[in-house]
């Protein structure tokens, strides 16, 4: 059921990071998906941006 799913690991604590500002990264990705279906490559990470914690 889930052959064209990814893991797409953001290098910050906490959960539910998605459109909360705090990563940039993940918020490309999903949008990336929402719009066109776009998958990041397997493996991809998100480093912490600066004001992480």
């Amino acid at each position: 059921m889930l052959a064209r799913a990814r893991l797409l690991t953001a290098d910050v604590p906490g959960h539910g990071i998605a459109y909360d500002g705090r990563n940039q990264c993940v918020d490309q990705w999903l949008d990336g998906y929402l719009t066109d279906l776009a998958l990041p490559p397997a493996g991809t990470v998100c480093a912490a941006e600066h004001g992480t914690s």
